[in-house]
This record gives structure tokens, sequence and C-alpha cells, in this order.
């Protein structure tokens, strides 16, 4: 029976226990800490401005403000598939 190589061309490198046999040219291949990868942690967003802070006279204002003309084009709808829209509320909010 022929054994054909996965990788012709390229030496063999057989592991062992003590790390003998093992291709030492290169440099180890580690995993390291992202020092700046952001964290995904629960966070209540109504707790992220105190009580009396002057942004949140805005959303009172934007939840009175006629919005129809801005859901009317949105066209996920139901249980249709695909991606939610943003809520035209949260954009006016932002923009104010």
């Amino acid at each position: 029976m022929e054994t054909t190589r996965l990788f012709p061309g390229m030496d063999a490198v057989v592991a062992s226990d003590d790390g003998v046999g093992r291709d030492q040219s290169s440099p180890p291949r580690l995993r390291r800490p992202d020092r700046a990868q952001v964290l995904l942690e629960p966070v209540c967003l109504e707790h992220r401005l105190p009580p009396d802070h002057p942004a949140r006279m805005i959303w009172p204002v934007v939840e009175r403000l006629d919005l129809s003309a801005f859901y009317q084009p949105i066209v996920a709808r139901g249980s249709e598939p695909g991606r939610a829209a943003t809520d035209p509320k949260l954009l006016v909010g932002l923009w104010l």
C-alpha cells in the first residue's frame, strides 16, 4: 500500500514529550491577552446616567413626536426574515 503525503515537500516534524524533534527555528505560537479587547458586560442603560442628568429630558420629548413617516418605509415587519431596523425614536434622540 502506497502512502501519499498531505503536504509534499515538507519535512515531517515529530513531536515528543521532551521537545526533541520539534521545529525550533521559528518562534513559539502563543496565545497572549489583548489588553485593548472590548469586554461584554451586562449593563443596565437606565443606570448609566444619573436620575437628574439633562440628557434625560430628551426622551420624553422624543416620545411625544409623531414619527409615523419614519416607521412607514421600514421593510422588516412581523416575523418575516431579515434584520430588525433601528427604532427611529432612538435615532432622533441621538440626533437631538
